[in-house]
């Protein structure tokens, strides 16, 4: 009979202590997928704070723009207002490479994350921006200013069509 209960009981230890390694692991990796969770989510608030600054950009290039055409900014504080929305646009490319590897990393995890599609349409167009900028490349005629104007408000109100060439 002792060594029943001997058996037994060395039997429940060693239950015990599979039921806690596996235990002890299952949390392992319920906290590792958290702590991935977590990493998405703090991905995708930077693609959003990253969007938000694109369109303080646009919103702030607009106003530049129409301040022009209108004549309401002075020409000696013109050039420097254009530096000035130059520089921002050189600086919010900059944080774009890290930003791709970041999203790469997060989807090769499986992970669908949000604004992603946003996040890259605005570098692409951010990138095209800062591609243009030349010297002289605030020198324009006030028709070609107002027409640029007023495709840019159409296309921030969603009044332009996309078009995709036919593959």
């Amino acid at each position: 009979m002792a060594t029943e209960v001997f058996q037994v009981r060395t039997a429940k230890s060693r239950v015990h202590e599979y039921e806690q390694y596996g235990h002890e692991h299952e949390c392992d990796d319920l906290l590792v997928r958290c702590a991935e969770a977590n990493e998405c989510r703090d991905l995708e608030d930077f693609l959003k704070l990253g969007i938000d600054a694109y369109d303080w950009i646009e919103r702030a290039d607009l106003w530049l723009r129409g301040a022009v055409a209108s004549g309401a900014l002075p020409s000696d504080e013109e050039d420097s207002v254009i530096a000035a929305i130059d520089t921002l646009c050189r600086g919010w490319l900059r944080p774009c490479k890290f930003a791709r590897a970041w999203i790469a990393r997060i989807q090769g995890k499986g992970f669908k994350i949000d604004n992603v599609d946003r996040f890259h349409e605005c570098c692409r167009q951010m990138e095209s921006i800062v591609d243009s900028l030349a010297e002289d490349a605030h020198v324009m005629s006030d028709a070609l200013i107002d027409m640029e104007t007023v495709a840019l408000k159409e296309h921030r109100n969603g009044e332009t069509a996309e078009f995709f060439p036919e593959q």
